[in-house]
């Protein structure tokens, strides 16, 4: 029997080769955006160390694309100006640009005193448009093995202070402190030489220092920045309707133009209370308290403002109308709201027999406080 021959497949259709071509274009357009998608610049890392006199730069280089086309770096080690050439003799050297995706470079220089080593690196790479393109790292050493802070900011969010601190090179922690106070706390998120922390600020002016430590322990100079408190003065009113008498046996009404007065005369003494709703962290500032009294026996026109605790209440102020007629009294405090305590003003009213239900009244009571903002002193 005969070996059939292979039959070459019949093309249905003729095929254009300007259509292939734009094919062949269309393919290549994605495959370029694809790679424009995927690229990946170098990561650069720099970590720096100083033993004695001497200053370790080194660079870690994470190049998974292979685009790291070199590594360079200069020094100097006076107060003058850099050299100006960039070199490649680093003082040890592991991996091998183009073959390597971890390539590790660190340079030893010596060290002098004023602050004026300092070392820069380029890492000279092509993107995906094969546009020569680097990254730059910088570094000046401290001759010295005092922990030094080098940076120190404050923000301030209503009464707390956010608080970022950063030490040189021998710093290893950052410790912090109220001005004048014994008591310190370590700044716990202290990670690569910068850190972290907030400082609740309370109704007084306030300063915080922060230091740093070095590996033997040893703190190095104090920094303090001062703040001052920047209040917001607001005042709350209380009218009449909102004092409710102490006991269902009080008798009382509200007169003309809303005053509050007895309903009864005879001498006897009517107590209303108000409570006093503030938010927490504000600071009562003073309190404000206009009543009338005419001078009749018995007559009677008290008032005071009370901070109230599990264990009872405290007068802030009190007050007793001694003279005849309408009456503004005011007085300054300086009572801090807190969570644990609560606030209360109460009036005592009293009609003598030979008067009028009208001869002690109350118009109104105010509180002023101010809410607590802080700002960076100058």
């Amino acid at each position: 029997m005969a070996k059939k021959g292979i039959i070459p497949p019949v093309l249905r259709e003729p095929v254009e080769v300007d259509q292939v071509v734009r094919e062949l274009r269309d393919i290549h357009d994605m495959l370029a955006s694809l790679q424009a998608q995927i690229f990946t610049e170098p990561l650069v890392v720099l970590d720096v160390n100083q033993s004695g006199s001497i200053g370790t730069f080194q660079l870690t280089i994470s190049d998974i694309n292979f685009v790291v086309i070199g590594i360079e770096f200069q020094a100097k080690t006076d107060p003058g100006g850099f050299p100006g050439s960039w070199s490649t003799n680093w003082t040890s050297s592991v991996g091998t640009i183009g073959d390597d995706p971890q390539l590790l470079r660190s340079v030893n220089v010596g060290l002098q005193e004023g602050h004026n080593t300092t070392v820069k690196a380029r890492v000279r790479y092509t993107d995906q448009l094969d546009q020569a393109q680097e990254i730059s790292k910088v570094h000046t050493f401290d001759f010295d093995n005092v922990a030094e802070i080098t940076g120190f900011e404050v923000g301030i969010e209503g009464a707390t202070a956010n608080i970022s601190v950063a030490g040189d090179e021998d710093t290893v922690s950052v410790w912090y402190k109220l001005c004048g106070q014994a008591d310190i706390s370590a700044v716990l998120a202290f990670v690569g030489r910068t850190g972290t922390f907030t400082f609740p600020l309370d109704d007084t002016a306030q300063c915080i220092e922060v230091a740093g430590k070095d590996s033997n322990g040893q703190f190095g100079e104090w920094v303090r920045i001062e703040l001052h408190k920047v209040g917001i003065d607001k005042v709350v009113r209380f009218p009449p309707p909102l004092f409710i008498p102490a006991t269902d046996a009080t008798l009382f009404s509200y007169g003309q133009k809303w005053y509050l007065h007895p309903n009864h005369v005879g001498g006897i003494t009517s107590i209303f209370q108000a409570p006093i709703v503030l938010p927490q962290g504000v600071t009562i500032t003073n309190w404000a308290v206009r009543m009338y009294k005419e001078n009749h026996p018995a007559d009677l026109a008290q008032a005071s403002i009370s901070r109230v605790t599990s264990s009872g209440a405290v007068f802030l102020d009190q007050w007793t109308q001694t003279t005849t007629g309408w009456v503004t009294h005011s007085q300054s405090l300086s009572e801090l709201v807190s969570s644990s305590n609560a606030y209360l003003i109460e009036v005592s009213l009293a009609a003598g027999a030979a008067g009028t239900v009208f001869d002690a009244e109350l118009n109104y009571a105010e509180v002023g406080y101010s809410v607590p903002s802080f700002e960076e002193a100058l």
